[in-house]
Order: C-alpha cells, then sequence, then structure tokens
C-alpha cells in the first residue's frame, strides 16, 4: 500500500511538474528527474522485452541504444499504441508516466 501511495504522490507531483515550452507543450528533453522516473517505469512495464538498459537478448525486439526515433512525441506516440508485437499501454500508464519512459529511452541512445 505504502508504494502505491507514493507512486500515486510521484505520478502527481510530476504531472503538476511537467515543464511546457512557451507554446504550453511539455517539455521533458532536459529533466534528469524524468529520466530517473522513467527509468522506473521502463524495469517495471518494458525490461521484460527490451532488456536491462534497452539492449534485448530476444530475438526481433529492438536494442533501444541504436532507436532511430528522434524525439519524446515519437517515442511515446509508439508506447501509447504499441506496434507488431509490442502492446499498447494507454489504458496501463498515464501520459506522464509514457513521457518519462520515452525520455528514459532517449537517453540511452548511443
Amino acid at each position: 500500500m505504502k508504494k502505491i501511495l507514493t507512486l500515486s504522490a510521484i505520478t502527481i507531483a510530476f504531472a503538476c511538474n511537467t515543464p511546457k515550452d512557451k507554446s504550453g507543450n511539455v517539455s521533458l528533453e532536459n529533466d534528469k528527474d524524468m529520466i530517473v522516473y522513467g527509468q522506473t517505469i521502463f524495469a517495471k512495464n518494458c525490461q521484460q522485452c527490451h532488456g536491462e538498459g534497452g539492449v534485448s537478448m530476444m530475438p526481433n525486439i529492438p536494442n533501444l541504444t541504436k532507436t532511430t526515433l528522434a524525439d519524446t512525441d515519437e517515442v511515446g506516440n509508439l508506447i501509447f499504441h504499441g506496434k507488431g508485437n509490442m502492446p499498447a499501454f494507454e489504458e496501463k500508464l498515464g501520459e506522464p508516466e509514457i513521457r518519462a519512459a520515452a525520455l528514459y529511452v532517449l537517453s540511452l541512445k548511443k
């Protein structure tokens, strides 16, 4: 129960404090706390297929350190809708979690 309350508090805090650019769009590109939060979301929801640090040992699972996706919108859209064998997370994760996971995935690019 304590974990759920803590995660809920973190989610609410990030949702309320999500930085926005001049146009009012969510801007998370330089937020280190969101990357850390995204790593937690990734570990719970993505790592079983995509591997620790985004390097999968499973066939036909993309190596996320070599992703060609360019920004959080592209990655977030893929997480939200899914693709191929990857399930959609639209009903499992909220926008702050998807944005944080997307930012973490982009941080893995080498």
